[in-house]
């Protein structure tokens, strides 16, 4: 059934492409409801593709679960999983509103169920928080309903009509469900699932809903949510690549990796490029579920989840480690990968517009990162040879193979392919320095890196901050927003002419150890100042 709607997909996907197309249907609701209401679906050659590619890879990692969950649990794991694709398919094929929210909750139910299916604590807890987080974007979409209730303006493509008020809350909606800042504890946390769900979850389901709605409505540019969106798109790519440098889950690394990615299409939706983001998130989720199941199937063979502690059996895992290595390549944007051809799109159409130093610092940075972080990757898988027999023998492991056989060379020619198909900018030439920045940068990281042993530095103590996800993980459960010596503030305040500077300065620096160790103060602080670095570039 689901390769009949692959299939399916396919052919409608091309057909609407040749014949420049788009298909609408619509349902009344008029005979339940006294207000004009209906639910519209919309077909486009870009929907019906990316609806091809989560079928394509939805199929995979079923195929890839039979040898990966165990059978007693394989039925109910199967029913739930269905749903969650469904949920997807619902989302992508929305036109309106009140058909989106079907999804959008379908989506949010479902990945709680598939995110505790392990039953403990850590998976439970992560749940949780998934869960709480994903409830704020259910509300905002909810109070959008009630506000457009009043107006009758279901429609996404009616957009340039939304109060901003609307646009507000479903701003928000999208940056809940694709993890953006202050919103990214949930998607490390959802590593407790199991590695197939984070492959599913990762590459082309929970985390893309968020970017599908807002390419829904950024056919008409709002500078009042585009703003907001690129600072906080650019803020969450540089924090998540910075914590990826510091973690040593192997499978956070490439959460993290996702979080950046996410970031970056958001950066180029808020940039008035939304054919662009949907480039990348289609060869994006193409590489990142193929290298979600590479490093599942190392981590089955070895029994451990640590990047310093995994060892590959060379001889007998060749074609996993093949795979991981050309997906982790894609990843980087090497050239001739598929991820070469929408991140160097994006990246060429961005650097003639006129954003600020700090902006474009940001930007390149995080790609700079993610190529450190991924080669860290793939040095560790390859260089850390066990000598032992591993505890499940990756050459029985068919179904597995089958999935990477067929996911690893779409990774490689779907860029190129898109490229053709959607030819999505004119041919761009670039300054000698813009296109040496990121060599530049790279060169200094990897000399800093290899010059820091020989430093005296505490990188322990530097790790702490990265490691938490910048306190999101601590300020994400924080029951409310206090500040915990706020009454001695009072005091000082109310009395600072009676006290000498002396005292003043003894009083200062007694506080400020409690108040610098406060997540919710970090918070605040950092909040106030970023915007201070965004001055426009004159």
């Amino acid at each position: 059934m689901n390769t009949m709607i692959l299939i399916a997909s396919l052919i409608i996907s091309m057909s609407l492409f040749l014949y420049s197309q788009n298909i609408f249907m619509s349902l009344s609701l008029s005979f339940c409801t006294p207000y004009p209401m209906s639910l519209e679906m919309s077909l486009s050659w870009q929907s019906s593709l990316f609806m091809s590619t989560v079928l394509l890879i939805s199929f995979m990692i079923m195929k890839y679960s039979k040898e990966y969950i165990p059978p007693k649990n394989m039925k109910m794991f199967m029913i739930v999983l269905s749903l969650f694709v469904a949920s997807m398919l619902l989302l992508i094929t929305s036109n309106n509103i009140l058909f989106l929210i079907m999804g959008w909750d379908g989506l949010g139910l479902t990945s709680y169920i598939l995110v505790i299916f392990y039953q403990n604590s850590t998976s439970n807890n992560a749940g949780t928080l998934t869960i709480l987080t994903n409830r704020v974007g259910d509300i905002m979409i909810i109070m959008s309903v009630s506000t457009l209730s009043f107006s009758g303006l279901w429609n996404t493509m009616m957009n340039k009509s939304f109060p901003t008020m609307v646009l507000i809350m479903l701003l928000v909606a999208s940056m809940t469900k694709s993890a953006q800042f202050p919103f990214t504890a949930w998607l490390p946390a959802a590593m407790a699932a199991p590695t197939p769900v984070s492959a599913l979850v990762h590459s082309s389901t929970l985390v893309t809903a968020g970017i599908i709605l807002m390419v829904r409505i950024s056919d008409n540019i709002h500078t009042t949510i585009m703003k907001p969106l690129l600072m906080m798109s650019l803020l969450t790519s540089i924090t998540a690549s910075l914590s990826a440098m510091w973690e040593m889950d192997l499978k956070k690394i490439i959460a993290l990796s996702t979080l950046s990615q996410v970031a970056f299409m958001m950066t180029a939706i808020s940039l008035n490029m939304p054919l662009l983001a949907m480039f990348h998130l289609i060869t994006h989720a193409l590489f990142k579920a193929t290298m979600f199941m590479c490093v599942g199937q190392l981590i089955h063979s070895s029994s451990y989840q640590d990047s310093r502690s995994i060892k590959s059996s060379l001889p007998n895992s060749p074609l996993t480690l093949s795979c991981l290595g050309i997906t982790s390549m894609a990843l980087s944007g090497l050239p001739f990968m598929s991820g070469f051809y929408s991140k160097d799109a994006i990246i060429e159409t961005l650097c003639p517009q006129s954003l600020s130093y700090p902006l474009m610092t940001m930007m390149i940075i995080s790609i700079t990162l993610t190529t450190i972080y991924n080669l860290r990757i793939t040095m560790n898988s390859v260089s850390l040879i066990s000598s032992k027999t591993p505890d499940n023998d990756m050459t029985q492991m068919k179904d597995m193979e089958l999935s990477l056989t067929v996911m690893t060379p779409l990774s490689l020619v779907a860029g190129s392919i898109m490229s053709w198909m959607m030819n999505p900018c004119s041919t761009l030439t670039m300054s000698l320095s813009q296109k040496i920045t990121p060599i530049m940068t790279m060169l200094l990281a990897w000399t800093v890196s290899n010059l820091t042993p020989y430093l005296n530095i505490n990188t322990n103590s530097m790790s702490m901050i990265p490691s938490t996800m910048w306190m999101m993980n601590s300020t994400s459960t924080l029951p409310k927003m206090t500040l915990i010596p706020g009454s001695t503030l009072i005091n000082m305040d109310n009395s600072w002419k009676e006290n000498s500077s002396l005292i003043l300065t003894n009083s200062m620096k007694m506080y400020a150890l409690p108040l610098s160790k406060t997540p919710s103060l970090l918070l605040i602080m950092f909040t106030i100042l970023l915007p201070m670095t965004m001055y426009p570039n004159s």
